[in-house]
């Protein structure tokens, strides 16, 4: 899949990186069968370009990880799992020394959370908030970024 686009101005740097983003991201996406080309419709003209998906609920939740995925990887919530680990290991030495166990039972249920029960709960709220038969359209100017109506200005 290739998003074509025309004519940019000179001064839209800002643009054009967004662009190769979003581009890549939907390349990702239809990669991983999270969208089909089919239903992707891809316009674009001058300095905007307009895709039309929809997606069906299995495409949905494996998207919506995806972006999930995508904003931990570069966020320091992805260290707080080391930070658990190292609350159980204080819990240890607090078992050993005073015979306290507050702190490991503690760190144990937020590392079982964390490893094991987060992406299986968030898959679970993404199942939930799925509205079948919806369709998604992205506007992406050089002064907005419109999903579905709801316009956000850049700059």
């Amino acid at each position: 899949m290739q998003i074509e686009r025309k004519k940019f101005e000179k001064n839209s740097k800002l643009f054009e990186d967004e662009y190769r983003v979003v581009q890549g991201m939907l390349k990702e996406l239809e990669e991983r069968g999270c969208i089909k080309k089919d239903d992707l419709i891809i316009k674009s003209a001058m300095s905007m370009f307009k895709v039309k998906f929809k997606l069906e609920k299995e495409s949905f939740v494996e998207a919506s990880l995806f972006v999930y995925r995508h904003h931990l990887k570069g966020s320091p919530k992805r260290f707080l799992g080391l930070i658990f680990i190292a609350m159980s290991q204080f819990g240890v030495v607090s078992l050993l020394q005073t015979k306290q166990s507050g702190l490991l039972f503690l760190s144990s249920i937020l590392l079982i959370y964390w490893y094991f029960l987060r992406e299986r709960i968030r898959k679970k709220i993404y199942e939930k908030s799925f509205r079948d038969g919806q369709e998604f359209t992205l506007v992406v100017d050089e002064s907005a970024i419109e999903i579905n109506g709801v316009e956000t200005k850049l700059g």
